[in-house]
């Protein structure tokens, strides 16, 4: 597995996380998850938007 490749997982799994913790409880409207993952200076994000 590639080093990007673990960035775009990790980053997955936080958004994950958010999910399943549901830190999202009682937020109406638009709610974009964003998951972030770094290694030095290189960053990967990743967000999604919340389905109902």
């Amino acid at each position: 597995m590639g080093e990007t490749d673990r960035k775009e997982g990790l980053a997955d799994t936080a958004i994950g996380q958010i999910k399943e913790k549901q830190y999202d409880t009682g937020m109406t409207g638009k709610v974009c998850y964003i998951g972030m993952a770094h290694y030095g200076k290189r960053v990967c994000v990743k967000w999604e938007y919340k389905t109902k």
